[in-house]
């Protein structure tokens, strides 16, 4: 059970709408993990995107100048993760990076990315932060499974 732990969830989302180039924007920033499931669940997809610019979020969240407007704590553990039914794509942040780059980045950085996808292109990234790639299920349990592993393992909630 999460009740009553002191971990932080934030909610990076792509809007949904057709602008073909849609930057990623904060939907929640830091809050209890019983907000931020339900932020979760108030997500219906941006189907209506031409391309989900997954690596500018990543870039953006990382990004020293905090564009995204997170209010990280200092000393807190930082981990992402990533649901998304596209391959890895770049279009706004420039200049481009290469995958490969961006895995390294983010090792260097101590920020391992978990990634839900049926892509396996993502694996690079996340073996190269130091993070996870799980495969997309029907089943709910398995992904929350999967999460509650995530932030157990990187004792992400204090009690």
């Amino acid at each position: 059970s999460y009740a009553g732990t002191t971990g932080r969830f934030a909610l990076i989302t792509a809007p949904a709408d057709e602008d073909t180039n849609a930057r990623p924007h904060r939907y929640l920033d830091f809050s209890r993990v019983e907000d931020f499931l339900i932020a979760m669940n108030q997500q219906r997809g941006a189907s209506d995107i031409w391309m989900e610019s997954v690596i500018d979020a990543i870039r953006m969240i990382i990004d020293p100048e905090n564009p995204l407007n997170l209010s990280w704590r200092e000393d807190s553990v930082k981990r992402i993760v990533i649901f998304s039914d596209e391959p890895p794509q770049n279009n706004i942040v420039q200049p481009e990076i290469s995958w490969e780059d961006l895995g390294d980045l983010l090792d260097q950085l101590d920020i391992p990315v978990y990634i839900f996808s049926n892509s396996q292109q993502w694996e690079t990234i996340t073996t190269l932060s130091g993070g996870e790639y799980f495969r997309i299920s029907d089943r709910t349990q398995d992904i929350a499974d999967n999460l509650t592993a995530i932030i157990d393992d990187d004792s992400c909630l204090e009690e």
